[in-house]
């Protein structure tokens, strides 16, 4: 995975949380995934996610 994908990943996530008010749910997740590619499925899992490529 790229920086720039990680780096929206993470925006992604910390507005996901603070949406759900989850953020110490993701930290554990986080603490506990072996690399950044396990926190995104494991934190979106039961959710419905549309990936929108920016040059669409």
């Amino acid at each position: 995975m790229e920086d720039k994908e990680k780096e929206n990943g993470i925006i992604m996530i910390m507005l996901f949380a603070s949406e759900r008010n989850c953020i110490d749910d993701i930290i554990k997740i986080a603490n506990e995934a072996k690399d950044f590619d396990a926190v995104i499925t494991e934190v979106f899992k039961n959710e419905s996610v549309e990936i929108v490529d920016e040059e669409e």
